[in-house]
């Protein structure tokens, strides 16, 4: 069974390190934290290519 799902799984993406450095910051950020900049977990892929594209981290 495990032969059959790797032919019909969907391949993951791969992230360039700086995007993974950003998601590991925003995942590292408590929820207080995200409620006072007003980000939410959907936004963290976007927010992390965002750092990567300036690289502010």
């Amino acid at each position: 069974m495990g032969i059959l799902t790797e032919f019909f799984a969907k391949p993951r993406p791969m992230r360039p390190s700086h995007q993974s450095r950003g998601m590991l910051i925003l995942n590292a950020m408590g929820s207080a934290e995200l409620s006072d900049l007003g980000i939410k977990p959907a936004d963290f892929p976007h927010i992390a290519r965002d750092m990567a594209s300036k690289r502010r981290f």
